[in-house]
């Protein structure tokens, strides 16, 4: 992929010509980052949530009930 000085680089679509910015591939860029940031958060929710299920349910099971 070659962008010419002005940060715009002609692309061939049907014949006809159209444009893609350097700002338009940022924000194409910006939003995957942002969807890898999500799925990284939900995966480090879940990891905790696993965390003190296991905690809560290891102190259940240790209570010693006579």
């Amino acid at each position: 992929m070659k962008l010419s000085a002005s940060g715009v680089e002609p692309t061939f679509s049907q014949g006809k010509v159209t444009y893609l910015t350097t700002g338009l591939l940022r924000q194409l860029n910006n939003s995957t980052d942002i969807e890898i940031l999500l799925k990284m958060v939900l995966c480090y929710i879940m990891i905790w949530k696993f965390i003190i299920l296991q905690k809560i349910f290891i102190q259940f099971f240790s209570l010693n009930i006579y």
